[in-house]
């Protein structure tokens, strides 16, 4: 029997959320009365959508199936292998979420007040200083799709506090650590507390949801950003850490949100192939990724201008950035490095093999890299970069300080984020079975061979102390940190 995968993940920092969230109580007339107004329901052009949906998620897997399918642009068609969505069947009759969580105010007679859950509900939803606060997108093969908000803490527990129920597959997820709209004059008296905590969810309708995490029971997102091509996959997301949404789509358009005020600017002209990545690299400069094999980095002065094109031998999979360093991972499970002060290469090696997508890339320091691949079975590894912050040493590979594999039996890897926290070892991984799981990375791999094959004993020398002190360093968090999967907790040799 198929199982629900896990699309996408996120990791929040802690403290960041309500420790007891507010609740909204909406009766399904008042519901409805909320959609008409907003004009979501009752017409003939809603029904055909839904009807067409139905048709586009016909379940199949074989050849055969695929040819039950409506005609699809390629980028699209690659979206619907990649996440299976042919296993997606929308129930008739679901609502789709529009606007609603923007209508409902604290102190209107439909918040429930901090404070007036019962019980049993006041002690699953409350959220204790210990407590991690994970996201998972999960898309169910009954038809269903919602974000799980899951608490995980050195107590051992691991549960779903509360979910966001979906209206498709939430394919990128991500976390917003601000206030969103512009700000309205009015009396001291009558001021209104703004939510500042937010997920922004990229789904198959071109939509971008934005859901506040701060409120249960919601009827529909606090946001909804439109601008992508309708009947398109908003496939990338990423926060400034400010007041910017950065967005990339199957329609070849990448991008940038104002979150004051909704306005948006495209980053160069629409590309004929997706863009599978956009990124921030500090407020003024974005860096983007399609699915052929061309990275572009865009600065903006008086306004954003591409000031570099990168050719890669695949189609670019994830970006990640430090301070130092880009780092851009293919389909063929190839990362290549990028010196941010002078665009350089830096570093070009096959770190996922066989062949396969990087699905998860993230600069775990600014000399430590992370990064993970897509099939059953696949690494995660953390590379020790430290050597590679200029092009020095270009034509070496970097040493995977530590390494270790997930389990077959969890099937591909569709997404991987590290916990926020600076020591921390653990990472969340969202794939095909098991649900979102939790890993250690601490399991020792054995000195990588350079491309170069330089047997300088001095940098050997040098790369064992280093893996030394970082050893000592992951044994100090070992007592404090477990796993949710312990089917693979002693992890497994890596092959040289």
């Amino acid at each position: 029997m198929a199982e629900p995968r896990t699309l996408s993940v996120a990791w929040l920092p802690k403290g960041v959320l309500k420790s007891v969230p507010d609740k909204v109580n909406l009766e399904e007339d008042e519901l409805l009365e909320i959609k008409e107004k907003l004009g979501k329901v009752n017409d003939d052009e809603s029904e055909e959508e839904l009807k067409s949906d139905e048709e586009e998620m016909e379940v199949q897997v074989s050849d055969e199936k695929k040819a039950l399918r409506p005609e699809l642009e390629k980028e699209d068609s690659e979206v619907w292998d990649k996440f299976n969505l042919d296993d997606y069947d929308d129930e008739p009759g679901i609502i789709d979420p529009g606007c609603i969580g923007a209508l409902v105010h604290e102190g209107e007679d439909d918040y429930t007040p901090v404070g007036e859950f019962d019980k049993e509900d006041e002690e699953d939803l409350v959220i204790k200083p210990e407590d991690h606060v994970l996201l998972a997108g999960v898309d169910s093969p009954e038809g269903t799709a919602s974000i799980e908000v899951r608490i995980f803490n050195s107590n051992e527990e691991y549960y779903v506090r509360n979910d966001i129920p979906l209206s498709g597959p939430p394919l990128v997820l991500a976390y917003i650590n601000s206030e969103i709209g512009e700000a309205v004059d009015g009396n001291e008296e009558d001021e209104v507390e703004y939510g500042n905590n937010f997920v922004a969810v990229g789904t198959i309708t071109s939509e971008i949801q934005i859901w506040d995490l701060d409120i249960t029971n919601a009827p529909g997102p606090a946001y909804v950003l439109n601008g992508h091509q309708k009947d398109t996959a908003v496939v990338s997301l990423n926060w400034d850490g400010q007041k910017q949404l950065a967005s990339g789509g199957t329609d070849g358009q990448a991008l940038v949100w104002s979150l004051e005020n909704a306005q948006k600017v495209a980053l160069g002209k629409k590309s004929d192939s997706p863009i599978n990545q956009i990124i921030f690299s500090k407020s003024e400069r974005v860096i983007t990724g399609n699915a052929f094999d061309l990275a572009k980095i865009f600065d903006k002065k008086e306004k954003w201008t591409c000031i570099r094109d990168l050719k890669l031998d695949a189609e670019i999979e994830k970006i990640a950035v430090s301070e130092e360093l880009i780092a851009i991972g293919t389909a063929e499970g190839n990362i290549c490095l990028i010196s941010q002060e002078n665009l350089t290469m830096t570093a070009n090696w096959a770190a996922h093999l066989p062949s396969q997508p990087i699905t998860g890339l993230q600069f775990r320091s600014s000399e430590h890299l992370f990064s993970s691949g897509h099939m059953a079975g696949a690494s995660l590894t953390v590379w020790n970069v430290s050597k590679h912050l200029t092009g020095e040493n270009v034509n070496s590979q970097p040493l995977a300080q530590y390494s270790r594999r997930r389990q077959k039996q969890g099937g591909k890897i569709f997404s991987t984020v590290l916990c926020p926290e600076e020591k921390s070892a653990m990472v969340l991984v969202g794939g095909e079975r098991g649900g979102p799981q939790v890993f250690k990375i601490t399991q020792s791999s054995k000195k990588a061979e350079d491309i170069a094959n330089d047997d300088d004993d001095s940098d050997t020398e040098d790369e064992e102390g280093e893996m030394a002190e970082d050893a000592a360093a992951m044994g100090e968090i070992h007592e404090e940190e477990w796993e949710t999967d312990d089917g693979s907790s002693e992890g497994e040799e890596i092959e040289e």
